[in-house]
């Protein structure tokens, strides 16, 4: 699977379809890249194929076939990450609703806290919509 979005506008329900594709997916957090100098953001992740969409109960995910894919950030302003797991023994997060897009920022979030505080947290503030989720 690939999909590509450069836009200025889109409507809230195809953002909320991208947080569903990635919802649970495991971030390799510690492989996250970030390039300052060419604005991009390259975020490893294992999604769940989802089966089917479903505002109550959560979606339902093919958590027996896991895919390797990534999801890449470009027109990157200014990234901002809290990782709280330095002095951890974890190599990835569940990330708690997927990615997540609001106006000109892209988040994930990670589902694992410790006392209180998110785990793991990373904020990008955009130029402009440009997001690609690619199976690797």
């Amino acid at each position: 699977m690939r999909i590509h979005i450069s836009v200025k506008d889109l409507p809230k329900a195809f953002f909320e379809l991208l947080a569903a594709i990635t919802d649970h997916a495991r971030l390799r957090f510690r492989d996250v890249q970030y390039d300052e100098s060419n604005q991009i953001v390259i975020l490893p992740i294992q999604r769940y194929p989802l089966l089917k969409k479903r505002l109550f109960r959560g979606n339902l995910h093919d958590y027996d076939n896991p895919v390797a894919s990534e999801i890449i950030v470009r027109n990157v302003v200014s990234c901002e990450v809290r990782d709280n797991l330095e002095d951890k023994d974890y190599e990835e997060v569940v990330l708690l609703f997927g990615l997540g897009v609001k106006d000109k920022e892209v988040f994930v979030s990670s589902v694992e806290e410790e006392n209180g505080r998110t785990c793991y947290l990373a904020q990008m503030e955009v130029g402009e919509i440009d997001i690609e989720i690619r199976d690797t």
